[in-house]
């Protein structure tokens, strides 16, 4: 048998206190994430909520998203004895004070973002704003000074003894101004003051009050106070169980909200003292533990408008202290001392006061809550039978123990392991105790009813049961005398204790991790389904996965809290569900950000305790919390819009700003002034005027929008902080996109006369089209009526004309037979003579009016042959010889060279003959006729010119027109030329 050593480890008070308050934890926030340099000597917010940070290496003002630098340096000297540290501070002006690594003082000028020198007083130490509104500068060496008003109105207020003294820091306290400064304080009010010599060679470095009580820290001695106002300052070495050191070397101090005083020291961390409590914490870095402070070298305190504490390091940049940030109490293994491991946590239990964690390969840890104490089993230092332990369970002062492969052991409390043969080899998932003595032993060899003097009570498997898997994972009592059965493999079954008798659940074939019953409803906690509940009366069950909100479909625990809440822990984390009967109304997920080990938990790995305090095992560690003792921070954040962008460029953020038409693709950067966790901010924005509703951006703090249509808009945001606190009052900015210059009122206007004026001239041109529409049908309808006279006269004409001409061709010829006689005297000679003429004249024209009426029937053909034109057209002239000397005419002719042209010899003769006939009757007696013939490109142009008074130029259009009369001068009927018309076109 192995020799019995055990490790007995102290740790520190602060890790299991959770009967007394949870853990304190701080994070950080370094030039990682943006901080200019690590060495922080000076905080300070504004009234809007932001951040200022002095460093070493710049000013850096912070949202709680990004940060703004300023190229300062600040002083970083300290020493056991002093400090010189350079300072931000802002007064109830809002104005922003630096005294950078020159000493000089400078402030922000807030129109142009840049600092402004307003002293030439070099080495300043400290500024502070009087309620006189005055501002006193302290400095290293040289003295007090005193601005009243403006920065000339500077004047030095110390006593010649006094004007080498070093100010540390300002305080008001009530209606005074306290400076702490060597070897003690001075009391000022306006220009007068009173100093007041406390410890001989100690140098007094910050202020700070709880209500009557002021504090004064020192340089290596420590912390003093004074109550009322007599400033009779006495050591301060804490209370009767919690010491506080006398030689601390105190860099700044802080009353928070709460009344808890906050001690930044030099090379020694920090202290919390709880005067209701009257304890003292002392925090100190720890590379091993992520929440413990991250450098012992803290120069500055400052507590921001949502009560978060800030700490300025000399090397860690920023930590900060949320007691709402971290939900759950932690140990991990890297917080654990060295010799003791404690990840991979599979079952955990409480008993005397300890807390025991059994690990997947590390063996046993018990944690004494008492002495503070670390005691771990292994097989190396103990009769531990494995190092794999799966399940533990206690009764009165034993613990019972479940391994992998090697059974159960109980251990007793004189530390004596005791192995049971009967299941030595067998893997114990869980220990459950049963009603009856003994327990319930959930093994990969079906359950087991055992009993410690008895052994195996009770088996049931595969083989004598209805069981149809052996791997038990876990059991839980339901109604009296019902033992519900969850399998590994094969599902829920259910055990009738007095009939014994095993019945499956038909609905229920998960892989089951984890069971809770409570009043007919049985809790299934599955490997990847989620979690089930099954109403045990109607058998009714009801599913809930990641589609509901679950952290993770793998369910490991389930354990009860006393306000309707199951608490699930999962492969994602813990998981709060709110419970009603059957129903899950509620779902709030927690993750390592809230303080878990990690985000990933195990198998059998949870416990209750009697005073209801939860704990869940995992793959680092453990965690514990009373549900009923979880606070949530109440603090609504501040929403501001920091920045605005038109097309990338950024602009003012003017209230009711006017942008043009084409400034319409803008982008809205906002933050959330909450600064713990800030990425875990929400936010919700709108667009008044362009989005219906808000949008959820999750933690995304930029809006973007593109081509936006001319109107007022409003941008609206509103953020929660990280417990979905949420801040309904919206940052607001007003803004106006113009109509562009072609959709102004003037434009409008334009448009609309010009609409106007084009509807009255469409109006105009389709009355005018209309009115041209009627007149063109009137034309052409009587155009058709006249064709139709035309026709009507042309057929009428032709008829006559065909009737005519037998009866004029008998007459002529006859009048030819006697005018041959030449026994027939002159008179009657010259009678036949005209009669013949008139016959003549009414065969012409029959002769006309039939060839018309072949041309308008299309008989009128050309018939061209080559032949001499000058010929025939010579005998055309002589043949009206007789007619032109008649009315002494003179008839000049020009004929061109058309001996050997292509012509039609008829249409040629009737062209001519109508064409010169008309022109001898016009003509005036002694008149002149001009006829001329001559070809042109293959085309024969004749030329027939007369001298006439009998045509007016407004009736020349009409001559060639069909049945044309001239009122005055013509006796015939309007055929001869219109026949010289449609000859000519014919073709």
């Amino acid at each position: 048998m192995n020799t019995l050593r055990l490790f007995f480890l102290l740790i520190p008070l602060c890790l299991f206190s959770q009967s007394k308050e949870k853990q304190i934890a701080f994070r950080e926030l370094t030039v990682e994430y943006g901080l200019s340099q690590n060495s922080v000597v000076s905080i300070s917010q504004d009234s809007v909520g932001y951040m200022w940070f002095a460093t070493q290496d710049g000013l850096n003002k912070y949202n709680g998203k990004q940060f703004t630098h300023f190229q300062y340096q600040f002083e970083d000297v300290t020493r056991s004895t002093y400090s010189k540290l350079g300072k931000v501070y802002i007064d109830g002006d809002d104005d922003v004070w630096i005294t950078s690594n020159s000493g000089i003082l400078h402030k922000l000028d807030k129109s142009s973002q840049k600092f402004i020198k307003v002293s030439n007083i070099e080495n300043v130490s400290a500024i502070v704003q009087s309620n006189r509104n005055d501002h006193y500068l302290g400095t290293f060496g040289s003295g007090l000074y005193r601005i009243h008003n403006q920065p000339q109105d500077t004047i030095q207020i110390l006593k010649p003894e006094h004007k080498h003294l070093t100010v540390y820091d300002f305080f008001q306290y009530k209606d005074k101004v306290l400076s702490a400064s060597e070897n003690g304080i001075l009391e000022l009010k306006g220009s007068s003051y009173e100093y007041k010599k406390l410890i001989q060679n100690t140098n007094y470095s910050a202020f700070s009050a709880k209500q009557d009580t002021l504090f004064l820290g020192s340089y290596g001695k420590g912390l003093f106070y004074s109550i009322g106002d007599n400033l009779e300052f006495k050591p301060f070495i804490g209370f009767k169980n919690a010491s506080l050191p006398n030689d601390l070397i105190i860099q700044d101090l802080l009353v928070d909200s709460r009344g808890k005083l906050w001690i930044a020291t030099y090379g020694d961390g920090a202290y919390l003292v709880d005067f209701k409590k009257e304890t003292v914490q002392h925090f100190v870095a720890n590379k091993t533990n992520p929440y413990a402070l991250h450098y012992n070298d803290v120069l500055c305190l400052y507590e921001d408008f949502t009560g978060i504490v800030w700490l300025g390091t000399d090397g860690s940049g920023l930590n900060y202290y949320d007691e709402d940030l971290v939900k759950f109490n932690v140990l991990t293994n890297k917080q654990a001392p060295d010799n003791i491991n404690i990840d991979f946590v599979r079952a955990i239990a409480v008993n005397n006061n300890q807390i025991w964690l059994g690990t997947s390969n590390k063996g046993l840890t018990a944690i004494n809550l008492d002495s503070e104490t670390y005691t771990m089993y292994t097989t190396a230092n103990s009769n531990l039978s494995s190092d794999r332990i799966m399940s533990l369970n206690s009764d009165q002062d034993n613990l019972w123990i479940g391994h992998q492969n090697n059974g159960l052991q109980k251990l007793t409390k004189e530390g004596k392991f005791i192995s049971f043969q009967a299941i030595e080899n067998m893997s114990v998932w869980k220990i459950y105790k049963a009603n009856n003595n003994g327990f319930w032993l959930c093994t990969l060899n079906g359950l087991i009813l055992f009993d410690e003097n008895q052994g195996i009570v009770k088996r049931y498997t595969t083989e004598n049961s209805n069981l149809t898997s052996n791997s038990i994972r876990t059991v839980e009592y339901g109604e009296e005398n019902q033992l519900w059965i969850g399998t590994e493999s094969d599902g829920l079954f259910l055990l009738s204790i007095n009939e014994d008798e095993i019945s499956k659940i038909s609905t229920v074939t998960d892989r089951i991790k984890s069971l809770y019953y409570k009043d007919n409803i049985l809790w299934i906690g599955t490997n990847g389904n989620g979690l089930k509940s099954l109403n045990t009366q109607n058998k009714h069950l009801k599913h809930f996965t990641t589609e509901q909100g679950l952290a993770n479909n793998v369910i490991y625990g389930i354990l009860p809290a006393s306000d309707n809440t199951l608490w699930l822990s999962s492969n994602n984390g813990i998981t709060k569900a709110t419970i009603n009967t059957d129903t899950v109304i509620e779902i709030e997920n927690f993750t390592n950000y809230d303080g878990l080990q990690t985000n990933e938990f195990n198998t059998g790995a949870y416990f209750k305790d009697k005073n209801g305090t939860l704990y869940f095992g995992g793959l680092e560690g453990v965690n514990w919390f009373n549900p009923n003792l979880l606070t949530y921070n109440s603090q609504k954040p501040k929403t501001i819009i920091t920045d605005l962008e038109v097309f990338a460029k950024p602009v003012e953020l003017t209230q009711n700003k006017v942008f043009s038409a084409d400034q319409n693709t803008m982008t809205f950067t906002f933050s959330s002034l909450h600064y713990s966790q800030p990425d875990r901010n929400k936010y919700k924005y709108q667009l008044v005027g362009h989005d219906p509703d808000w949008i959820s951006s999750e933690n995304n703090n930029i809006a973007h929008y593109t081509n936006l249509t001319p109107n007022t808009y409003t941008f609206k945001v509103i953020s929660s902080n990280y417990d979905g606190v949420w801040n309904t009052k919206p940052a607001t900015y007003a803004f106006t996109i113009n109509q562009p210059w072609y959709l102004s009122k003037l434009a409008v206007l334009l448009y609309a006369i010009l609409t106007i004026a084009v509807i009255v001239f469409v109006y105009r041109y389709l009355k005018w089209r209309w009115q041209m529409q009627l007149r063109l049908e009137f034309e052409h309808k009587e155009t058709e009526r006249l064709k139709k006279i035309d026709e009507l006269k042309t057929k009428l004409y032709t008829n006559i004309s065909h009737e005519f001409r037998t009866p004029l061709t008998l007459i002529k010829g006859p009048i030819d037979n006697q005018l041959k006689k030449k026994n027939i005297d002159k008179k009657d000679r010259k009678e036949l003579y005209l009669v013949k003429q008139s016959a003549n004249r009414l065969l012409n024209l029959v002769n006309q009016m039939l060839d018309l009426s072949m041309v308008d029937s299309g008989q009128q053909k050309l018939n061209v042959s080559k032949g001499n034109l000058v010929h025939l057209l010579k005998q055309l002239v002589e043949a009206f010889q007789y007619q032109t000397k008649d009315k002494n005419l003179n008839l000049r002719v020009n004929l061109g060279e058309l001996e050997n042209v292509w012509f039609d010899k008829d249409v040629v003769e009737k062209i001519i003959s109508n064409l010169l006939s008309n022109a001898i009757k016009y003509a005036p007696e002694n008149g002149e006729i001009n006829f001329s013939a001559s070809q042109n490109n293959g085309t024969l142009i004749f030329s027939i010119i007369n001298q006439t008074s009998s045509v007016t130029l407004e009736n020349l259009s009409n001559l060639f027109k069909r049945f044309y009369q001239d009122d005055e001068a013509s006796d015939g009927v309007g055929v001869g030329l219109a026949l010289v018309k449609e000859l000519v076109n014919l073709s």
